[in-house]
């Protein structure tokens, strides 16, 4: 790949990760969840405080390899040859995911969680993308990673991207469990829409 089209393709990777670190960090900086801490939610589900910093770090690190993956030569270990117009696609699906999670959390308001577990919605949301899945948050986390399989072309991204996937799927799961005996009308709400993806999953 010659240097101005991985110089390119890194300006597309790095901005669209600064966009989606900054949306996260305005989110966290966001007052109206705050003062509904609950202390007793640890009994209910377990915590993964640990699982989610090492997710954050993967998710770190996929991004660095796939900037990586512009600039090196692709018969080094763990590294594949691809086209350009594979990577293309993936940097696409990455910024798409993300447009369609700005979109997720705007319609999630003041229900967004930094942690499930330390923070309770106030009601469940069953509107816009919540009509259909319920879980569109989780979904576009796991279609950027898709992208950054796709971009990097890596066995180390596929890696970390694995990690990411499993502990959005545990996560899952243990936020519906909460959420089943938080909410009565949520076992209702399960049986009207999918977990991530309609007439699939």
């Amino acid at each position: 790949m010659n240097p101005i089209t991985a110089f390119i393709l890194t300006a597309i990777h790095l901005l669209t990760f600064f966009l989606y670190q900054l949306n996260y960090a305005r989110l966290r900086r966001n007052e109206k969840y705050t003062g509904n801490e609950t202390g007793h939610l640890k009994d209910v589900v377990e915590r993964m405080p640990l699982a989610k910093l090492i997710t954050k770090l993967a998710y770190t690190l996929g991004t660095i390899l796939v900037t990586v993956s512009f600039w090196i030569p692709h018969e080094m270990a763990g590294f594949f040859q691809g086209t350009l117009g594979l990577r293309l696609f993936g940097l696409g699906l990455t910024f798409l995911a993300f447009l369609m999670l700005q979109q997720a959390l705007f319609q999630l308001g003041r229900n967004y969680s930094p942690l499930f577990d330390t923070h309770r919605p106030h009601e469940i949301v069953n509107s816009g993308l919540y009509r259909y899945i319920r879980h569109p948050v989780y979904l576009c986390n796991m279609i950027i990673l898709l992208g950054y399989v796709f971009s990097g072309l890596s066995v180390w991204v596929v890696l970390t991207s694995c990690w990411g996937w499993i502990y959005m799927l545990i996560s899952i799961s243990k936020e519906e469990k909460y959420l089943a005996m938080q909410f009565t009308e949520y076992q209702e709400y399960q049986k009207k829409t999918w977990r991530l993806v309609p007439y699939v999953f």
